[in-house]
């Protein structure tokens, strides 16, 4: 699915399929913003719709990656949450030249999820 607003949005769409008698698994977008260039790039993602407040918190922050890693980590954790998601994709793209750290950066929001989920007994 692609970026819909957030959690509550897909678990609405969700269950209106699930109404109709779809039994497809779902896999939403999370978006992931490290600094301003991934940022932007977002922006440019055709019909985006993020979180209300979720870019504007995370550029606000001192530290602009680490709240990115966060908000990402936070609503994955909410979209997996909802019945019938098997999935997120960790949606975005990096600033020119800063495709190691892109890449680490995910790396480090599926680490923080993974940890989580298995704190709380919710995933494998």
């Amino acid at each position: 699915m692609n970026h819909a607003g957030g959690a509550a949005p897909v678990a609405r769409f969700i269950q209106a399929t699930q109404a109709l008698g779809i039994t497809m698994g779902f896999v939403p977008c999370v978006p992931v913003i490290v600094d301003a260039g991934s940022a932007a790039l977002l922006r440019g993602f055709t019909s985006l719709a993020l979180p209300v407040g979720y870019l504007d918190a995370i550029l606000a922050a001192p530290d602009v990656c680490e709240a990115g890693i966060e908000a990402a980590v936070d609503l994955a954790e909410r979209m997996l949450a909802i019945p019938g998601v098997v999935g997120v994709d960790l949606s975005g793209g990096p600033t020119a030249g800063a495709e190691a750290d892109f890449a680490r950066a995910e790396a480090e929001i599926a680490s923080r999820l993974r940890a989580r989920l298995r704190r709380d007994g919710t995933r494998p």
